[in-house]
């Protein structure tokens, strides 16, 4: 069976990208625990990596490594704690309280610094940008084409039926959206060893559900992320 594809303009597309990514992460401006117990901040920029963590301090805060280097490792600090958090993944108390006063700490000391310093570890409007532009801007310019890239090697490697012609290119479509934003789901719950493994699985049970022309609404619990991606891109079938 072949893969009923909702082809969507560039635009059509980074817009539904990024949506799924803020309805399924939720969009903060502010550092929260997660459901693993990591500091989080925008639309899932999980702060425990030192990858991302560089960026978001340095793009979204200007503390830069090498010229702020003292605040910036005493945000390492808290960033790189793993705090509790109960089984259904909620912050046990007091611990964002203990976050919350380790960051004002910092960032109060960092504010005394210039006078167009944040007191406070938030991301606020500026530079004539609201601060959910600010997000998405960040997640585009710094994600957008890692995770493409995934989700196209994923393609190459499990071609699908595109009207009986087997395509190793998925086009900009609900679909792709959906497995972007599992593909960038994944990444930021998982660690490196299991990554590829994990989002391997995934997306071949995406496929499956595409091929099988499957109802969203009607798939079972294993497939909850899938289900709720799909939902939210509007689709009624995989």
């Amino acid at each position: 069976m072949s893969i009923e594809i909702h082809e969507l303009s560039v635009n059509e597309y980074r817009t539904l990208r990024y949506e799924i990514i803020a309805n399924v992460e939720g969009e903060k401006n502010y550092a929260y625990i997660d459901s693993k117990g990591y500091v989080t901040i925008g639309a899932g920029f999980n702060l425990y990596g030192s990858g991302v963590r560089e960026l978001v301090l340095s793009d979204i805060f200007s503390i830069d490594r090498e010229e702020n280097f003292e605040t910036y490792q005493q945000l390492v600090d808290i960033f790189s704690q793993q705090y509790q958090v109960d089984a259904r993944g909620n912050p046990l108390p007091g611990e964002t309280e203990r976050l919350n006063n380790a960051l004002n700490a910092v960032m109060e000391t960092w504010a005394q610094g210039g006078d167009d310093r944040p007191s406070t570890f938030v991301i606020e409007d500026a530079g004539g940008q609201t601060w959910q532009q600010r997000v998405r801007a960040f997640f585009e310019n710094n994600f957008s084409q890692q995770y493409e890239d995934k989700v196209t090697d994923f393609i190459q490697n499990h071609p699908v039926m595109l009207e009986n012609v087997t395509a190793l290119v998925l086009p900009n479509s609900k679909e792709r959206a959906a497995l972007f934003s599992l593909a960038y789901r994944i990444r930021r719950t998982c660690t490196n060893q299991n990554y590829s493994s994990k989002l391997n699985r995934a997306q071949h049970e995406g496929l499956k559900i595409f091929k099988s022309g499957q109802n969203c609404l009607l798939n079972d619990e294993k497939r909850g992320p899938l289900v709720r991606y799909c939902q939210i891109a509007g689709m009624r079938r995989w």
